[in-house]
C-alpha cells in the first residue's frame, strides 16, 4: 500500500515538472514555418487582392487547428478572422492581451516597420486560461494599392520577458 502511495506521489511530482511549451526560437522550425505561412498569404494578397480573403476564411490550406491567417487594414479594421467571422469589420486598435499589453497597436506598428513578431498572453479558442502566443505580422499592398497587415500566430512557445 505504501509503495502505491509513493508511486502515485512520484507520478504527480514528475507530471508537475513536465513543461509542454517550447522556448521561442526566432530561427527555429516552428518560427520558420509560421513565417513561411504568412509570407505565402502575403503573396496571395499581392496577386489577388481582397479576392484572396475568401480562401483565408474557408480553405483548409489556410486554417490548421488554432493556426489561421488574419488580415487587418492599416487603420486597425479586421477584415479576415476565421475563428469568428462575426468579428470581421471591427476596429481592433484597442485590443489588449490578458496582461493589458496593447497588442492591437503593436500589430499596426510592427506592420509599419516592415513586419516582425509580437509575443503576448492569449487564451486558445474555447479556453479561459491564457498562454503564450507568438504572432508573425507582415505588411501587404494589394494590386489596387490598399494596404493591409497579414498575420498568424502559434501557441505554446514560451517567451521569457
Amino acid at each position: 500500500m505504501n509503495r502505491v502511495i509513493i508511486l502515485i506521489l512520484l507520478t504527480f511530482l514528475l507530471l508537475g515538472c513536465v513543461d509542454s511549451t517550447r522556448n521561442w526560437e526566432p530561427n527555429g522550425p516552428v518560427s520558420r514555418d509560421l513565417i513561411d505561412f504568412v509570407a505565402r498569404a502575403k503573396t496571395e494578397i499581392e496577386r489577388d487582392g481582397i479576392n484572396a480573403f475568401h480562401a483565408f476564411r474557408s480553405d483548409n490550406k489556410w486554417i490548421e487547428d488554432d493556426k489561421y491567417i488574419f488580415v487587418w487594414n492599416m487603420e486597425g479594421i479586421r477584415f479576415v478572422y476565421p475563428p469568428d467571422p462575426a468579428g470581421e469589420g471591427k476596429l481592433m486598435l484597442n485590443l489588449k492581451d490578458s496582461e493589458d499589453k496593447p497588442i492591437g497597436m503593436e500589430f499596426i506598428q510592427i506592420a509599419q516597420q516592415g513586419g516582425g513578431w509580437v509575443h503576448y498572453k492569449w487564451p486558445k479558442l474555447g479556453d479561459t486560461e491564457p498562454e503564450w502566443k507568438s504572432t508573425y505580422i507582415l505588411p501587404v499592398t494589394t494590386p489596387s494599392g490598399s494596404k493591409f497587415l497579414v498575420g498568424s500566430g502559434v501557441y505554446g512557445l514560451r517567451v521569457d520577458k
